[in-house]
């Protein structure tokens, strides 16, 4: 299986677009995980429901021998592709006919409980039926390589992908398990950067309900760090999450610090899977951040070498500051606002400087009830009363 799976939520999340923060300057509790992840017994348990685990008797089982049925693998509300279910129907029978001493049997086991893994994806919801199913029968593969071939030299893929499903079904202290015994008996396998990731978004994810927890989301994300790109291709997605938990702690430096290496990630390994796109979602996000901790008078220098603009360009710098006069707008900070979008019609006018006239105007009516902040926006606007009044003289119809 590629590895590009090594964590199938991540993927689609950074491929979709990670939610946005908003406008505001105080971070979200939590953002969206890519995942429901593993972590500690210590914390508190989840209130999902866990998959139930198939008893030996059960259809779901899997036995030495039997074969699965058609309709076993066609339960799910998204049909499956008919080669994917011909595939595991001739496994499982192919598997039923091998003796458990033959050398080609752990790569039978793992081609099943691979297969398994792309049935239960192709349904996009975990909880339906046929994802539940399919996620059952990958688990016990899974389980029946560790179990039977501790030692093969893909032992740590083997935990690395139970573990992943146990998230998966919300088991979460059998992922967890799976994950520390990949870390402490393969220690320079390529998975454990995702195994940390797993603990560093547990942790996260309960932080917004317990904020002590935040400080160990960080120091698994660190870990993560340890293994560099570009075989570790959590790495940038690590330095994003690690903006949100120093932003979220009030260190806005260390967070604006961790957003740019983010970028910088993203454009340095762009062909890497979901890299660019994690480029661009940093991109919205840091604006968000930068109007929480810092003023507007050097925003566009900063910006700049973040924006993907070229040499000459500054399209996509515009756009950028743009975002962050709105985002100083939804935090009240309205002076800073009018700063941004005086500085906007400087670089950009004509037609654009319409629109940030708008905005200028806006957010001097929303600063009305704000005596010191209408008096900071009011001086900012008469000491730049000629570039206003012909801005305004080209948008008068």
């Amino acid at each position: 299986m590629l590895f590009v799976r090594f964590r199938r939520l991540f993927a689609v999340v950074i491929a979709a677009g990670v939610p946005s923060c908003g406008g505001g300057g105080a971070p979200p509790s939590a953002p969206t995980a890519p995942a429901m992840t593993a972590g500690p017994t210590t914390a508190s348990p989840p209130a999902a429901q866990e998959d139930a685990v198939p008893q030996p008797d059960e259809p779901g089982a899997v036995r030495e021998q039997g074969a699965v049925r058609e309709q076993d693998l066609t339960t799910g509300s998204v049909q499956p592709d008919p080669t994917l279910v011909r595939e595991i129907i001739n496994l499982d029978r192919l598997l039923a006919a091998t003796p458990r001493s033959a050398a080609d049997r752990p790569a039978i086991i793992k081609r099943l409980a691979e297969a398994y893994g792309k049935l239960e994806a192709m349904q996009g919801d975990r909880l339906d039926k046929g994802a539940v199913f399919a996620r059952g029968r990958a688990i016990q593969y899974y389980t029946l390589l560790k179990e039977q071939y501790p030692t093969s030299s893909n032992a740590d893929e083997v935990l690395y992908y139970l573990g992943f499903e146990y998230e998966q079904a919300n088991r979460f202290a059998d992922a967890r398990r799976a994950y520390e015994e990949l870390i402490k008996n393969w220690p320079t396998s390529k998975f454990i950067p995702n195994a940390y990731l797993a603990f560093a978004d547990y942790f996260f994810e309960r932080a917004a309900t317990d904020p002590s927890l935040m400080k160990s989301a960080e120091q698994a994300y660190v870990a993560v760090l340890r293994f560099p790109p570009p075989d570790n291709k959590v790495w940038g997605y690590a330095r994003y999450k690690l903006a949100f938990a120093y932003w979220t702690a009030g260190d806005t430096a260390r967070a604006l610090g961790e957003m740019k290496a983010a970028i910088e990630y993203g454009v340095t390994y762009a062909s890497l899977p979901s890299a660019a796109n994690l480029a661009n979602v940093a991109r919205r996000d840091i604006t968000s951040i930068y109007a929480a901790g810092k003023g507007p008078e050097k925003a566009f220098e900063f910006l700049r070498p973040l924006s993907g603009d070229g040499d000459g360009e500054q399209n996509k710098t515009i756009r950028m500051m743009s975002e962050l006069g709105q985002k100083y707008q939804d935090i009240g900070a309205y002076k800073a606002s009018v700063v941004v979008y005086v500085d906007l019609i400087r670089r950009n006018p004509g037609a654009p400087a319409c629109s940030y006239l708008s905005q200028i105007d806006a957010a001097r009516d929303a600063a009305k009830g704000k005596r010191d902040e209408l008096s900071a926006l009011t001086s900012t606007l008469n000491a730049n009363r000629a570039l206003l009044d012909r801005a305004r003289k080209g948008c008068t119809p």
